[in-house]
């Protein structure tokens, strides 16, 4: 018998659970959703940002014991750098005390949960709130998500941005005055000054761009007094349905981000 990648979702902590375990109030995907819509009604500026395994390795590298490995190539998915510098946990350290609602992985009794948990301790992190790293992909499935941003108007940043903004103005007839590809750590500042500067109007910006995303919202959100979303992987299953919760269309994505990759490199 194979052994299970990932735990049951019977296994996930509440959000009261949750609270619990890190003492910092935690909210479900409808208050979540609530807090966005305020956002955007007030154009007060609010960061979304998710911390899952590899948040919790980058940070704990030289630093903190971690009780398991990950890939260099799911590291390098993850847009993450080939050296993992005090300078890069320092940014990872910021974007998690200054992102409104930081949603983190909460299996319970798993290696991960436990050590984002500690290691957020080791550093000292002061969360405003918590959610479920899940939050996105939930608000996605119950056709939320993009309800929310109806005659907005939003950017889109990512490896596949500009193939997901064809997708949402026509399937959910949204309003996306722009894209910008993010594909690692080394773009991060260009994409930032972009977006920064850009010339556009827009009211949030979705990101699914690994660990880049979750340093590129909390920035742009006060730069711009926008709502900013690391979405993840809503972005790739809105371009290939079934990416989220099924391995084999996950993998294709996968090995076809390695073939353009190496095909680059040529």
């Amino acid at each position: 018998m194979k052994k299970k990648l990932t735990p049951s979702f019977e296994r996930l902590m509440t959000m009261k659970e949750l609270g619990a375990f890190y003492g910092v109030p935690a909210i479900t995907g409808a208050q979540l959703s609530e807090q966005i819509t305020d956002a955007l009604g007030n154009g007060t500026p609010f960061s979304v940002i998710r911390a899952g395994d590899i948040m919790a390795k980058t940070l704990s590298h030289k630093r903190y014991q971690a009780p398991y490995e990950v890939s260099r190539k799911k590291m390098a998915y993850a847009g993450l750098p080939g050296e993992i510098t005090p300078h890069l946990q320092r940014e990872i350290h910021e974007a998690m005390d200054t992102a409104d609602v930081v949603g983190v992985i909460h299996f319970k009794n798993h290696a991960a949960t436990n050590l984002l948990r500690d290691v957020s301790k080791h550093y000292g992190i002061q969360f405003k709130t918590l959610t479920s790293a899940l939050g996105m992909r939930e608000l996605y499935f119950q056709n939320k998500l993009f309800e929310l941003f109806t005659g907005r108007s939003i950017m889109l940043v990512g490896r596949q941005a500009g193939k997901a903004a064809k997708v949402i103005e026509g399937k959910y007839q949204l309003s996306v005055v722009g894209t910008e590809n993010l594909e690692n750590y080394a773009q991060l500042k260009g994409v930032e000054a972009k977006l920064a500067a850009s010339t556009h109007s827009y009211d949030a910006v979705l990101v699914a761009a690994g660990v880049p995303a979750r340093l590129l919202c909390p920035r742009i959100a006060r730069q711009r007094n926008i709502v900013a979303l690391d979405i993840g992987h809503v972005m790739d299953e809105v371009i290939h349905p079934g990416v989220i919760g099924d391995f084999k269309v996950r993998n294709k994505v996968f090995k076809n981000w390695e073939r353009e990759k190496y095909r680059k490199r040529k």
